[in-house]
């Protein structure tokens, strides 16, 4: 008889034991993050005029839900192919998720999705995976012939247009996370081209969570050598960080049991209610302002070029996606054999690696969803952002390089 396989809880306990990665997995602050000039304008999600700067994707979701009149009993339509950041927020109002497919390019299967539509469907969640801009005017069609809200999750795509619209553009309402593309601690978007949020109540977050926001982010930027000779200086500065932290605890005793920061801060994966209707904090909102957009987009696109010339020949590892005019990256994504083998090697050899979709709804079975399970056991992403280094990206490809041909000689596939 098979042994039963490890809970996620129990997986993510024994990656604690991995350690840091070599390379940032996610921008880190660095001078050349505001950049000298910062034209042309890609379009984006930041164009929206109605836009609420929040705590996280994940927050923005939930308001957005709760600002469309979703209740209890509710249905919302929502991909296969997802994380529990994307779900979570679909129970917190107390509406059901229904789970359609997704297609090998990772759009909407619409005729799936016909079949799931009841009259209890209030709304549904389509998302942009890894940068990609899809087509969504069907899709649009398709909401409004049921009268559904649709909520477009550009998570994963901040930047891009499609048909001519910008991303964000075509749902009643979108949602960004702005953690992913720049040097911030915290920061979710809620926009809408179709209604006011002025309703919608944001509070500032606490004083202890501001001074730990701008720590961290300079923190972080001086562990992976961003700031230079500056960065050693004010390093000092910064490692008083968990003696200000310490005390500022104390200071609250038990005045306060909440959570000092959202778990989308530090990496995790829940929604935690009361940073639901939160600002994000000045020290986030201050850099995304500043930086360059256009830095943004033209690094990340060089980056994925690299990752797209030096694997294109590797077997063992198609790159999920060929970069388009609608594709600006989030990460390279790559669907590779013997994924959890290879996973397992580049973690401990300090490689920085996503895995997107890694634990599904336990609904979720391969005879249901083919796509979705697949790519959920199958697909590995690695950092494009642009504050990489090159010779960052070099060593990361060399790494992946190695392990395929090692792991991929030896070990049966895994699909």
């Amino acid at each position: 008889m098979g042994s039963t396989p490890p809970s996620p809880d129990r997986i993510l306990e024994h990656r604690k034991s991995y350690p840091k990665p070599a390379a940032p997995i996610s921008p880190v602050l660095s001078f050349d993050s505001f950049g000298k000039s910062c034209k042309p304008h890609t379009p984006s999600i930041l164009d929206i005029q109605n836009k609420l700067h929040v705590t996280s994707g994940r927050a923005a979701i939930a308001l957005a839900l709760k600002h469309a009149g979703i209740n209890p009993g509710d249905q919302v339509l929502v991909p296969a192919y997802h994380c529990e950041s994307m779900i979570s927020p679909v129970h917190h109002v107390g509406a059901t998720p229904v789970f359609f497919r997704i297609k090998a390019d990772t759009s909407i299967d619409l005729d799936d999705c016909k079949h799931k539509v009841s009259l209890k469907t209030r709304a549904m969640i389509v998302t942009h995976y890894f940068g990609l801009a899809h087509h969504l005017k069907a899709i649009r069609l398709f909401c409004d012939a049921h009268n559904m809200v649709l909520i477009e999750d550009c998570a994963h795509s901040l930047f891009g247009q499609q048909d001519g619209v910008a991303i964000g553009s075509t749902g009643d309402y979108a949602i960004a996370s702005t953690m992913k593309f720049f040097p911030v601690f915290d920061g979710g978007i809620l926009a809408s081209n179709k209604h006011s949020l002025d309703n919608i109540q944001l509070a500032r977050p606490p004083i202890a969570f501001e001074l730990k926001s701008a720590l961290t982010i300079i923190e972080r930027a001086i562990s992976y050598n961003r700031l230079g000779i500056t960065g050693k200086i004010i390093s000092l500065f910064a490692r008083i960080k968990d003696s200000l932290w310490g005390i500022v605890k104390k200071l609250r005793g038990s005045r306060d049991k909440s959570h000092s920061s959202p778990a989308s801060a530090e990496g995790g994966f829940g929604l935690d209610p009361q940073w639901i209707n939160i600002h994000t904090s000045r020290a986030s909102r201050f850099i995304l302002e500043k930086c360059c957009k256009q830095r943004a987009v033209s690094l990340r696109t060089k980056n994925y070029s690299v990752y797209a010339s030096k694997l294109s020949n590797l077997p063992g590892c198609p790159p999920l996606y060929k970069l388009t005019s609608s594709h600006i990256p989030l990460v390279f994504a790559a669907r590779f054999e013997n994924c959890e083998a290879i996973f397992d090697r580049l973690k401990r050899e300090a490689v920085p690696i996503w895995r997107f979709g890694e634990f599904l709804d336990v609904e979720i079975t391969q005879a249901a969803y083919p796509v979705s399970y697949d790519y959920s056991q199958s697909i590995l992403q690695f950092p494009c952002h642009q504050e990489m280094y090159s010779e960052e990206i070099d060593w990361i490809i060399e790494r992946i390089q190695a392990a395929c041909i090692d792991i991929n000689t030896k070990t049966p596939t895994n699909r």
